[in-house]
């Protein structure tokens, strides 16, 4: 924080001290030295510790957001944390996010009179008794407007800017100042944020620790916007895999089971909770069916796609079945074998009727058939 120069007395003094035990006399000649200018360094320490303590209050803000964000179940909590953080960081005691609902997962904005864009936003956060409605709605060249300037504005009686003014009417009773800021989302409007002042001042500081926190509140949306397409796109693809009659069943690198559908329940006679996560050797049986054992290894090692391939399994809980295997490697972008998958067609009912049409009929007419 500074630097300083000891005087020639102060430095022989030091230099006595060292050469001598640790005592309390030894301790005595260097106290016993005056250290010019140690009010006004004492006082030069402090002033750069006040400097630096309101950068030391924003990492500490910050790491609250993440742990906030850790610790929430929804993006709404989320936001309420994040409401909380402002009523102590930015010195606001009422304020909330109003965030597209479709962001939410809630249905997409409308179209108004004139072929008018209406974005409908919800309103989270410490918001009772100061705005009117739970949800309000704006159209989004407004709502892009107010995205554009990406600073905080305050907004005073005397304020006559739109679409500010248009924001008045969500708020109830006659309100001296109020903050709005953009929510942005990748660059684009998500929202916005709003906050009630009680005196119609708003300092560089306080904006400073808003916009941390705003940018905070963006990740945070991110994340559960993210959240939410993954949790679809996992339930589509379960519903998916769930549907089909074929068995689907996926390995890591390691040849651990990754993926075992209600097909492949049925025809391996495994329940899906006992094989996900186990070995396929230990989960398939290796010791008693070594020929699909040996193909799943190949296709590992290898990479080498297998179609078409026809066998017997014979199953843990007794009986066999007659099993139709196709299996390829899981690569990913660079090329790397990252796991296998394999198609199984349960054949043995099909195989069953086929013999039975050869005892019957020449081969050539029980092909056909």
């Amino acid at each position: 924080l500074f630097t300083y120069r000891p005087s020639p007395e102060l430095s022989e003094a030091i230099r006595q001290a060292l050469s001598m035990p640790p005592t309390c006399e030894s301790t005595a000649v260097v106290e016993s030295v005056a250290v010019p200018g140690r009010d006004e360094i004492v006082s030069k320490i402090h002033k750069d510790v006040a400097q630096v303590a309101p950068e030391e209050s924003m990492l500490n803000m910050s790491q609250e957001a993440i742990d906030a964000l850790n610790a929430s179940t929804s993006p709404s909590e989320y936001l309420v944390r994040i409401c909380e953080l402002c009523r102590r960081y930015v010195n606001v005691d009422k304020c909330a996010f109003l965030v597209r609902t479709e962001l939410l997962g809630a249905p997409e904005s409308v179209n108004g009179a004139a072929g008018t864009l209406i974005a409908t936003l919800q309103v989270i956060g410490l918001a009772e008794g100061w705005i009117r409605r739970p949800t309000v709605t704006i159209s989004m060249d407004a709502l892009i407007e107010v995205a554009q300037h990406r600073k905080s504005v305050m907004i005073t009686k005397g304020s006559h800017e739109y679409p500010y003014t248009r924001m008045r009417e969500w708020l109830v009773g006659d309100v001296d100042a109020f903050i709005v800021a953009p929510v942005l989302l990748n660059g684009t409007a998500a929202g916005l944020f709003m906050a009630l002042l009680e005196e119609a001042s708003f300092g560089e500081r306080e904006r400073c620790a808003l916009e941390v926190l705003l940018r905070q509140a963006s990740v945070g949306i991110r994340y559960w916007q993210l959240q939410l397409q993954f949790e679809r796109v996992s339930s589509y693809s379960h519903n998916l895999l769930e549907s089909v009659n074929a068995g689907v069943i996926a390995l890591d690198s390691q040849g651990y089971i990754t993926t075992f559908n209600v097909a492949a329940e049925r025809i391996f006679g495994l329940a899906a909770v006992q094989a996900l996560g186990a070995h396929f050797k230990d989960a398939l049986g290796g010791a008693f069916n070594p020929r699909l054992i040996g193909i799943i290894q190949r296709v590992l090692e290898s990479g080498e796609s297998i179609a078409g391939v026809q066998l017997e399994y014979l199953k843990s809980l007794g009986g066999t079945a007659i099993i139709n295997l196709r299996a390829a490697p899981l690569r990913n972008e660079q090329g790397i074998t990252i796991g296998a998958v394999m198609i199984v067609d349960d054949v043995t009912e099909t195989m069953r009727r086929r013999e039975a049409l050869y005892r019957v009929l020449p081969r050539h007419v029980a092909d056909r058939i």
